[in-house]
């Protein structure tokens, strides 16, 4: 929809379609992933999973960048749709057959928000992922603007910073199983602030940039909310 859409409309109707189906991948994969270890690496494999999401960001983001730089952005669209394609066929080769669960009513879902605890939690996500997605939306002309880097140059340093979330989310799960949620959240948290703040000072010098991009990629995938959310909601919900 999104490669051939001859209108603006459209173009954000494609958008709304995908990421909905974004949103039930990003849920039922961290579900079947969890559910396949013991419950005590938990942790660490949702950290995995997520290592995709960061292993995507160092090849697909700069990638991205190019191709809609030199061949127009509708054949980042189609470069997305294709691999989405090659993810479904081999899924449903390699992954494993499970039960479903009992569907549970849109009423029983929504009585979750009457509780305090499960709304804190997810509220982190919320702000979090709301933050995190304006500073990343412009983080390309925010370097190119500040740094005097090229296009090349910025597609490279996010490769850099792509490499820096996947290791992040190595520590997280690793940090959530040994520490726990709380303080793997508040670390990273921490440092997430100090990142961002130090930013503004530091974007007119490349090196102060680059570190400080560095900083925030990890903090970020170090604990995704997703983690925190799925644990959190597992222990306040039974």
């Amino acid at each position: 929809m999104a490669f051939l859409s001859p209108s603006f409309g459209l173009l954000i109707a494609s958008r709304i379609v995908l990421a909905i189906s974004t949103g039930m991948y990003t849920v039922v994969s961290l579900n079947v992933g969890a559910s396949l270890v013991p419950p005590e690496k938990r942790g660490s494999a949702i950290g995995i999973i997520l290592m995709g999401g960061s292993g995507a960001m160092v090849l697909g983001i700069p990638f991205g960048v190019l191709i809609g730089e030199y061949f127009g952005w509708r054949y980042v669209f189609a470069m997305i749709a294709v691999f989405s394609l090659i993810t479904a066929l081999a899924i449903y080769k390699f992954i494993p057959s499970s039960k479903g669960e009992q569907p549970v009513p849109l009423s029983n879902q929504l009585s979750i928000l009457k509780k305090r605890k499960p709304v804190i939690g997810l509220l982190i996500s919320l702000l979090w992922i709301t933050g995190y997605s304006a500073v990343y939306t412009y983080i390309s002309p925010f370097l190119q603007e500040n740094t005097g880097l090229s296009v090349s140059s910025v597609s490279f340093m996010l490769t850099v910073f792509g490499i820096s979330g996947v290791f992040g989310s190595y520590i997280g799960g690793y940090a959530t199983d040994k520490w726990g949620v709380p303080k793997t959240l508040f670390l990273s948290l921490i440092l997430h602030v100090f990142a961002l703040f130090a930013l503004t000072w530091a974007a007119g010098n490349f090196v102060g940039a680059a570190i400080m991009m560095l900083s925030l990629l990890t903090a970020i995938y170090a604990f995704r909310p997703e983690r925190s959310r799925d644990l959190f909601l597992e222990k306040h919900t039974r």
